[in-house]
């Protein structure tokens, strides 16, 4: 984790420095790629601080004494810079657009400047790509706030080096046929924030299902039920039964009576035995007895 807390240090100086020369280029150009590269210089400075927060809480918690994890802080996070990608690269399509289809009354862009933070941005990406894949190699497990950083990173290169390619070929097209400028900025600038936008939907969608706990539809919790009852003979008494799905994890939360006489190892090999059962119709899920003391003379019941 302090390992990479000094990467991440090191890489929020990096993108603040970009970010500082794209709003300076944005100062004296007026252009939708600038823009976008503003929205995207944002989300990676938001994706680096939420990550060095991550990690951090990590290290102060001493994970090796206390294990508790930091699955949701990074779902969070992984949430919270998704968002604000797709709100910034859905403000820029709509404002791309209506440069493409209204190039009267926009100022022709110089795009030699954009192509310079764009570089920047590439060969940043590149480095941090090429460090995270070298460090993983190393460890026998990579943490996952590690590989979606990895991920993160890859997909910057890509992002960056079409976007190099697109401005170089547009540059020259201009130059040998004086074609509109504002439009084929608009053009880049729309096609960067489709890109982002298909990138950043599936990471949204798929943390918020990790966040919120959706219940479980009333088919399977019958089955369930009718587990629970099939195994009557198992156990004293039945409580409450919380059950919830998180992303593609099932989880379920029974509430069981024993006597108090019970011995623990009896309790252990009943909750075995239901996860057993449980993991047939659910693979991925998570099952835990909640149990209670029932008095010896309670009488069976099942609720």
């Amino acid at each position: 984790m302090q390992r990479l807390k000094n990467i991440m240090t090191v890489e929020f100086f990096i993108q603040f420095t970009i970010f500082i020369i794209v709003i300076a280029i944005a100062w004296i150009n007026q252009s939708g790629t600038i823009f976008m590269l503003t929205v995207v210089s944002l989300a990676n400075i938001s994706l680096v601080i939420s990550v060095l927060y991550t990690v951090n809480t990590a290290i102060h918690a001493r994970p090796d004494q206390f294990p508790f994890g930091t699955g949701r802080l990074e779902n969070a996070s992984a949430f919270s810079c998704a968002l604000l990608m797709l709100a910034g690269a859905s403000y820029s399509l709509v404002g791309s657009a209506e440069q493409i289809f209204h190039t009267t009354g926009h100022l022709a862009p110089r795009l030699g400047l954009v192509t310079i933070p764009v570089a920047m941005s590439f060969i940043a990406n590149l480095v941090m790509t090429t460090i995270l894949h070298r460090s993983g190699k190393k460890l026998v497990s990579i943490s996952p706030v590690e590989e979606s950083l990895h991920l993160a990173f890859k997909v910057g290169c890509y992002r960056d080096g079409i976007l190099i390619a697109s401005l170089l070929i547009v540059i020259k097209i201009e130059q040998l046929t004086h074609f509109n400028p504002v439009m084929m900025d608009g053009i880049i600038a729309s096609l960067v924030a489709i890109f982002i936008i298909v990138k950043s939907w599936p990471v949204l969608l798929a943390n918020f299902r990790v966040l919120v706990d959706f219940p479980l539809p009333e088919p399977e919790q019958m089955e369930i039920i009718k587990v629970l009852a099939h195994n009557h003979a198992i156990y004293e008494d039945l409580g409450r039964i919380y059950t919830s799905r998180r992303g593609n994890q099932c989880v379920i939360e029974i509430e069981l009576g024993f006597l108090t006489d019970t011995p623990i190892e009896r309790i252990l090999k009943v909750e075995h035995d239901l996860q057993q059962q449980f993991t047939q119709n659910y693979p991925d899920s998570l099952f835990r007895i909640l149990p209670f003391v029932v008095p010896t003379s309670h009488t069976k019941r099942v609720e």
